[in-house]
Order: structure tokens, then sequence, then C-alpha cells
């Protein structure tokens, strides 16, 4: 898919404008993976008056013979991740049929959605604090040292009262944003604080590449951005310089 563009404020770098049987796409998709993987994917454009369509388009470099043309880059050199062959594309007049659109939505649909689902990718920063967990519990049996333990222990707990807290806020259809927010950075925060404990248990040998405790810290900065919006990054930075952080 492709349509993390439409967070962006300003003016569109990809726009659809209605034409007889689809839509003309013209711009930049900044982020597409699966790129030799996949043979279609879903691009998403802003129309004229600011609402958008999601179409299938071609993942190969194309050209109609209408002059419509579809190229991309090389897979990006990603710090973590590197096997979804992430490229991004230039996209200019080419035709979407209006057989290939899947859906359009209004204007702002991108930030409602967004807020709805804020905590839906939290699980991702817990699921790699979970990693980080099991690398810490391995090097607190192979190892014996008494404070790894103790930090294993204090770690694990925070990380179930997380998640606990995110469950019950998605159940609970009248949780404030706010608190959404709230829950979605300490999910981030945390993530990256036990990544970085599992780095500090195993020692000089996380520096290599292929090391379990290296990948899980760099796919904690991934986790940090997915689904990004100026609102979640505010309640992260918040959360990351506070002083005193009490759950």
């Amino acid at each position: 898919m492709g349509f993390s563009q439409l967070r962006r404020t300003g003016k569109p770098i990809i726009t659809a404008l209605p034409i007889s049987g689809g839509y003309k796409l013209d711009g930049f998709v900044p982020w597409i993976t699966g790129y030799g993987i996949f043979s279609e994917f879903i691009v998403a454009a802003i129309l004229p008056n600011r609402g958008s369509v999601f179409g299938i388009i071609p993942f190969r470099e194309t050209k109609q013979s209408t002059g419509g043309m579809i190229k991309f880059s090389q897979p990006a050199k990603l710090a973590a991740m590197t096997s979804t062959n992430t490229v991004s594309s230039n996209i200019s007049g080419y035709c979407l049929p209006v057989e290939q659109v899947i859906f359009t939505k209004t204007a702002g649909w991108m930030n409602d959605n967004d807020k709805s689902n804020i905590l839906s990718a939290s699980f991702l920063a817990t699921g790699c604090a979970i990693a980080g967990l099991n690398i810490i519990a391995a090097s607190s049996q192979q190892k014996s040292l008494p404070f790894i333990t103790d930090s294993f222990v204090f770690l694990h707990q925070e990380l179930a009262n997380c998640r606990a807290a995110i469950r019950k806020a998605q159940k609970n259809s009248q949780t404030e944003f706010s608190e959404k927010m709230h829950l979605r950075s300490w999910a981030i925060e945390l993530a990256n604080r036990i990544s970085h404990a599992a780095v500090v248990v195993s020692g000089g040998a996380a520096n290599y590449s292929h090391h379990n405790a290296q990948r899980i810290y760099r796919e904690a900065l991934v986790f940090t951005v997915t689904g990004q919006t100026t609102a979640i990054m505010a309640a992260t930075l918040t959360r990351l310089v506070m002083k005193e952080v009490k759950e």
C-alpha cells in the first residue's frame, strides 16, 4: 500500500484528476513495501475537493499508450526490516480506470481514521518489547546476575500493565483521546527502553548487525514512527522528556 502521504499537510504530493472513465494520477509516492514481491499495490491520491481515491495499479515499471508512466526507485537502504523491499514511486499522467478504483474518501478521512485506530499500532511496539524481554530473560539465566533478573521482573511487569491498559481502553468506547495518546506513547517509549536494555545485557556482541538485540533495537525505531501523526510525535516527545514517570 502507498497511502502514508495522506497524512502530510500542505500541497498534495500526489493528485487524482477525474477524467472520463477514471482518474489521472500525478505525483510522488514516498513509501511502498513489497517491490518484487507483489505485482500490484494500492495507491491513494488527493482529489480536487481534498477527498482521496484509492486504486490498484501495477507494482512494476509501466508505460501506458496514453503516455502515463509509473517508475520506481531502487529498494531503500533501511536500518531495519530491509526484506520489505521498500521503494518510492514517481507517477506521471497514469490513467487509473474506474474498474481499478477500490473506494473514495471524503476530505479529512485519514485524520479521522488515525484517531479511531490510534491504539492499533501500539501492539507492534509491545510485541517488539516482548522480543526484547526474551533476550533479557535468556541473559539472566546465562549470566546469573541478580540485577539482570531484577530488571527483567520490573520491565516484565510494566509491559504487562501497559498491554492490559491498552486492551481495556480498546474495549471502552468512552476512552478519551488523550488517554489513548498516553497509552500509545507509553508503548513506544517502553519498547525502546526494553530493546535498549536488551542491548545492555548483551554487551559488546549487540553491536554485531546479526545479533538479535541489534535487530530488535532497530525494529523499535521502526515501530516508533509507524503510523506517526503530529499528535503522536508530540505525545512521544512529551513522554521522553518527562523527568518523572508515574503509571
